[in-house]
């Protein structure tokens, strides 16, 4: 084993980077339960991996015995990529130490359940199998559209709607945003441990109560149905993971409390990154493995919390050490890392200033107190691009139209003076990125002046060329069905017609002859998109990185779908009326690459923007943002059942996650922080205070009061102070 002097010796010299007192802090504490505040640009992952280090090299402990769980499949590759590399370096220069880097517990939660069920041959676990999340909404679909319609669940669905906007909606829009409403229900029942047999023996004559049972029931079919066709989706792995650590069988005892030997040495620590972006579930499950060692280390942000609309608890965070006293009967520590390496002076001061705004604002100052903690960004950087520039974070105005001609001229304007080498060193962040919106006027006046761009989540798979020429050609073989949709009629149409327009002479003669030797009952319609990839266009497509990704995306939803029909005679129905339906009404994305083109300018959405870091960052479409109705009427209808969550801030959350969202997207900025403000932007309204969240305090004209005051303080931290003689 290393010594400590050693291990941080050897970790700085190879990894070129020195670790600050706080970070090393945080990597030799191990007796007990840590909460680690890792504010932007901190260098929580160095932490991260160094302190599973640490573990391994200078307290001895097995790998199999560390338990790290990331928020997202990238992070978790990104951790194991520098995890082994470090493992490496250090094996090297300490030939002393043997150790296998890949026996670490590392990933997402969910693959870490599948992983140790597997593993530790789980019997309840092997008869499943996983539906993925197109999966899932295909299940959700066939058992649920006809339930929809139906005059006894309008009560619950009217708890959940606008009545007003629910008026304006097609029936086939109001179909969609019903079963997305399930589909949530059937992700917040269990995320927040609200069990079904208390809600399906609901008494109560007031409205609530009656939606309350209604929802126990929709949702007890729903798991009944899983059951019986034997799937499982995400959220309910978890479930079942938890339940297979409170068995007390053998298999679950093995993993956790382990038999002595190396191969099985049992859980000692456990290790969350992003935690404020955890659920009940998911904290019952850490707190659970971390009963007996009690070593669980925490590290998350409250200010970064995005997620709340997919599950996500802050005040799992927030009130962390509450839970450690109350469940582990342990004093929590708390180490802050507040200094930032990634940004300029100036962004790291707006940044503090965004946040410092926002709090002292009345209407919100109590939802801060009891939902955020309290700290301050430091300046750590080094970066001082406001020196040469006056101005680092900068304030563009205009219409649509005119800040996407801005936008492109600035970016042409750094290329050809050299100031970025490549167009993905500047990138554009906006709330959403569809392209029925200010990312299409980007798009159009960008390839319209000849830079391509690059939006992976615009919701437009379906209208890539790629494949609609695939689609095109499969409807073109198929034989047609009756009944369908009118909005599935229009993109059927549109399917067809790229086909007929970009297609080759080849390709058409193949389709006419598959489409006159097809046998319904022997039908594979992935096989036919193989065979098809042969034929130009697609054979130029299947060679470039972009529209390949594509069309493998496209390929994989067909496999999933194709596994899930039962009936071989019904395929072809189903392809219609239930593939087709939902490819079209949920917008897939495109499939992402590993990293952005360098020859290509990104647009990304700000969730999609976090964990990463850009030179240049430019920020726009600040009011296309909305409050989450949906998600404000399930806390509001479950408020007794959700003990994690802080009561009475349901409406105020909404804001705060707004705020929350153009704090991250701020963050990311290294060297230059560009914000678009439209001309005509509407002033803060308590109906709708998320609409100017962007602004700092609601101030629509923040800028110049913020840049004189930084100038004002550079100048006062310049000044030389007056030296005491004696």
């Amino acid at each position: 084993m290393l010594s400590s002097e050693e291990f941080f010796l050897s970790v700085e010299k190879f990894s070129e980077k020195k670790l600050n007192d706080k970070q090393k802090e945080a990597i030799i504490y191990t007796k007990g339960p840590l909460k680690i505040i890792a504010g932007p640009g901190s260098g929580k992952t160095e932490v991260l991996v160094l302190k599973a280090l640490y573990l391994i090299t200078v307290k001895g402990v097995n790998p199999k015995s560390i338990f790290l769980v990331t928020f997202t499949r990238k992070a978790s590759e990104e951790f194991l990529s520098r995890f082994v590399n470090y493992a490496g370096a250090l094996k090297e220069k300490h030939p002393e130490l043997s150790f296998e880097p890949y026996d670490i517990y590392s990933g997402t939660l969910h693959s870490l359940a599948i992983r140790i069920m597997d593993e530790f041959q789980y019997s309840k676990f092997e008869k499943y199998r996983l539906l993925g999340d197109f999966e899932r909404e295909i299940f959700i679909f066939k058992n649920f559209c006809r339930i929809i319609k139906s005059p006894k669940l309008l009560s619950f669905f009217s708890f959940f709607e606008d009545e007003e906007k629910t008026k304006e909606k097609s029936e086939e829009e109001l179909l969609h945003d019903r079963l997305s409403l399930l589909s949530f229900l059937f992700d917040f029942i269990p995320q927040n441990l609200i069990l079904s047999k208390k809600l399906v023996k609901e008494k109560g004559y007031d409205n609530n109560s009656r939606v309350r049972l209604i929802a126990g029931k929709l949702y007890r079919k729903y798991t009944d149905l899983l059951a019986k066709e034997n799937y499982i989706d995400y959220t309910h792995i978890e479930w079942l993971f938890l339940q297979f650590l409170n068995s007390n069988s053998e298999e679950s005892k093995l993993f956790i409390e382990g038999d002595g030997t190396e191969y099985f040495p049992g859980i000692r620590y456990i290790l969350v990154d992003e935690y404020q972006d955890t659920n009940p579930l998911d904290e019952k499950i850490y707190f659970t493995l971390a009963k007996r060692s009690k070593n669980l280390t925490v590290v998350g942000d409250d200010n970064q919390s995005l997620y709340r609309f997919r599950g996500a608890v802050v005040d799992c965070f927030i009130n962390f050490e509450k839970s450690c006293k109350d469940i582990l009967g342990e004093k929590a520590v708390r180490v802050e890392l507040l200094k930032n390496y990634r940004s300029d002076k100036q962004i790291v001061a707006f940044i503090n200033y965004f946040l410092k705004k926002h709090k002292e604002y009345s209407d919100y100052k109590s939802a801060w107190k009891k939902l955020s903690i309290e700290k301050k960004i430091l300046f750590s950087s080094g970066i001082e691009v406001y020196k040469t520039t006056e101005n680092s974070v900068i304030e563009i105005e205009g219409d649509e139209e005119e800040l996407a001609e801005k936008c492109y001229y600035l970016v042409k304007e750094l290329k050809s003076r050299g100031i970025i080498s490549k167009y993905s060193d500047v990138v554009l962040l906006l709330p959403s990125t569809r392209e029925d919106k200010f990312a299409g006027e980007i798009r159009q006046t960008f390839e319209k002046k000849g830079i391509p761009v690059y939006n992976p989540r615009a919701k437009s798979l379906i209208y890539q060329k790629e494949i609609g020429v695939m689609l095109g050609a499969l409807l073109n073989i198929l034989p047609e069905e009756s009944n369908i949709p009118n909005s599935l009629k229009e993109t059927i149409s549109f399917w067809k017609e790229t086909f007929e327009r970009e297609s080759s002479e080849e390709l058409k003669k193949k389709v006419k002859e598959l489409s006159s030797t097809i046998n319904p009952e022997n039908l594979n319609i992935l096989e036919l998109f193989y065979q098809l990839l042969s034929y130009e266009p697609l054979k130029s497509f299947k060679e470039n990185i972009l529209t390949s990704a594509n069309l493998a995306r496209l390929s994989q939803l067909i496999s999933s779908f194709s596994q899930m029909v039962e009936e071989r005679n019904s395929l072809i129905s189903e392809f219609f009326r239930t593939f087709l339906f939902i490819l079209s009404t949920k917008s897939a994305d495109l499939q992402e690459v590993k990293e952005v083109p360098q020859d290509m300018f990104p647009i990304m959405t700000i969730h999609q923007s976090k964990g990463l870091e850009f030179p240049i960052v430019i920020v726009g479409d600040l009011d296309n943002i909305s409050g989450d109705w949906k998600l404000g009427k399930m806390e509001e209808l479950f408020e007794r059942f959700l003990k994690n969550y802080t009561k009475g801030f349901s409406w105020e959350r909404n804001t705060l996650d707004a705020v929350r969202k153009f704090y991250v997207a701020y963050s990311r900025a290294q060297y230059c922080l560009i914000i678009l403000k439209k001309k005509e932007v509407e002033p803060y309204s308590d109906r709708r205070p998320w609409k100017t969240a962007a602004f700092p305090g609601f101030n629509l004209n923040w800028h110049k009061t913020f840049s004189k005051k930084f100038q004002r303080k550079i100048k006062d931290d310049e000044r030389p102070k007056n030296k005491k003689t004696s």
